[in-house]
């Protein structure tokens, strides 16, 4: 993917952070998954976040996201 495509997902998904309050939930609706935010990271199973680190950096996947426990 293009680097300002991995850009503006990271801006999106940072707002998405700061919109949602602790225990919310994000849909994707393309992935058909749901995140929920729990200690200022978006929490899915391994298929929701295998489609979050195709459209974001390693880096920001790390700092961001989490795989639910």
């Amino acid at each position: 993917m293009e680097d300002y495509k991995i850009k503006e997902n990271e801006k999106f998904f940072t707002n998405v952070l700061n919109i949602l309050v602790e225990g919310g939930s994000y849909g994707f609706p393309k992935a058909m998954q749901v995140y929920t935010k729990e200690n200022n990271k978006l929490v899915g199973n391994a298929i929701a976040l295998s489609h979050i680190k195709d459209i974001v950096s390693d880096k920001f996947y790390n700092e961001n996201f989490k795989l639910k426990e």
